[in-house]
């Protein structure tokens, strides 16, 4: 679901109820951010004034299959509206994104900004500027690696534009784009979900079937 409320609302301009006409919304946004980043701003909020006021079954559905299609296909209803529960952290994700996106939001430089979402990827190492653990890690505590188990809530990053740069000649060229991490993922660690290192399950597979196991089947493993 991070995913989804990343890439399909937070990610992405939710200002009509088709997705092929936010996806070139947020190409049209992109490329006036490109030119000019208060243009851009104006847009943008000028747009949100006119979007739809909610995420509908129907929008969660096409965001759903959109990003993550094989859980879509699990837990949609006849294979056409997600579950409620679902649908509500949509709606409210949605409602999320249309307050980051249509208030007006400026940058210390003047430059106006927007903020944009990532998800860490599982497996990948805690970065503790960019996640936020909401469960006890003892490995970190203990000063030993870990590695993220799941992602709970995306992070934010604001993006804005950096100084204009002046060469030798006199010439003056666009700032590139700065982000800046403004509100951290909240993840779970893999060894709060009783993940395993790779040591650990080598030694796991290669233990002897319990007394009496036989053939060792889906009950002499349960963590296989």
């Amino acid at each position: 679901m991070s995913d989804a409320i990343s890439e399909g609302i937070i990610n992405c301009l939710i200002v009509t109820n088709s997705s092929e006409a936010n996806v070139q919304l947020t190409r049209i946004h992109g490329h006036l951010f490109a030119r000019d980043p208060t243009v851009a701003a104006v847009w943008r909020r000028q747009t949100y004034t006119a979007a739809v006021e909610s995420c509908t079954p129907e929008m969660s559905f096409i965001i759903m299959s959109d990003t993550i299609p094989r859980l879509t296909d699990l837990l949609s209803v006849g294979k056409k509206v997600p579950p409620p529960t679902c649908t509500q952290i949509l709606d409210n994700a949605y409602a999320f994104s249309r307050m980051l996106h249509g208030s007006k939001s400026t940058s210390s430089g003047g430059a106006d900004a927007f903020y944009r979402a990532f998800v860490p990827e599982l497996g990948s190492v805690l970065h503790p500027k960019q996640i936020e653990l909401i469960k006890r890690c003892l490995k970190s505590e203990r000063g030993e690696m870990d590695r993220v188990g799941a992602c709970v809530f995306p992070g934010l990053v604001k993006v804005s534009r950096g100084p204009s740069i002046t060469a030798a000649d006199g010439s003056i060229s666009t700032g590139e784009d700065v982000h800046t991490v403004v509100r951290r993922a909240q993840v779970v660690c893999q060894c709060a979900l009783g993940y395993h290192n790779e040591q650990q399950q080598q030694n796991y597979h290669q233990a002897p079937p319990p007394p009496g196991g036989g053939g060792g089947g889906d009950h002499a493993y349960p963590y296989q």
